[in-house]
């Protein structure tokens, strides 16, 4: 009893964020446990009703147990985004739901662990949230990257990126 009223105390864009579903009777329809549910509200017997709702969280929770349903909430869909920030990635309202432009990430701002230049003279930026950024151009920067320095990568147009280190001028970059 104690799990029906924690998950049915969630609000609804918590509960609803992320379906991921695979292997169960919820794989045709994604929407299909929280439709179900929605679908309980209209039933005006009480008794009928809370049977509705048992029996619709008892398939939810089920399905969570066995794994083939996440809910995450929308703080977790943006440390997803921002980790997958500069990836070609599965678009992401087939992940996420709706993709709003204004929840897009445009730039993440975070730190250099270090840089080293390949072989080519090409840098690589290693940032402390574990990313690795390439250049791909093949402008010669005179850069003296130290562990530390402000990094921020932005979405340029066409699919590519820009790395400012400091305060240096952009570096074309992608994400590896």
């Amino acid at each position: 009893m104690k799990h029906i009223f924690s998950i049915i105390a969630l609000p609804p864009a918590t509960i609803g964020l992320l379906l991921s579903v695979s292997g169960h009777a919820f794989a045709q329809d994604k929407k299909a446990p929280f439709e179900e549910m929605a679908a309980c509200q209209e039933i005006t017997p009480n008794e009928a009703r809370l049977a509705c709702f048992d029996f619709t969280l008892a398939r939810v929770l089920q399905a969570r147990e066995n794994g083939d349903l996440s809910v995450i909430d929308r703080a977790q869909v943006q440390e997803a985004r921002r980790q997958l920030f500069g990836f070609s990635t599965v678009p992401l309202p087939a992940l996420f739901g709706k993709n709003e432009p204004s929840e897009q990430i445009e730039a993440i701002s975070t730190t250099l662990d270090r840089a080293v230049r390949d072989n080519q003279g090409r840098w690589l930026f290693h940032l402390t949230d574990g990313s690795q950024w390439r250049q791909v151009d093949n402008e010669t920067y005179h850069l003296r990257p130290v562990q530390g320095d402000e990094v921020r990568v932005r979405r340029a147009t066409l699919g590519s990126y820009f790395l400012n280190l400091a305060s240096n001028r952009a570096v074309r970059v992608r994400r590896e």
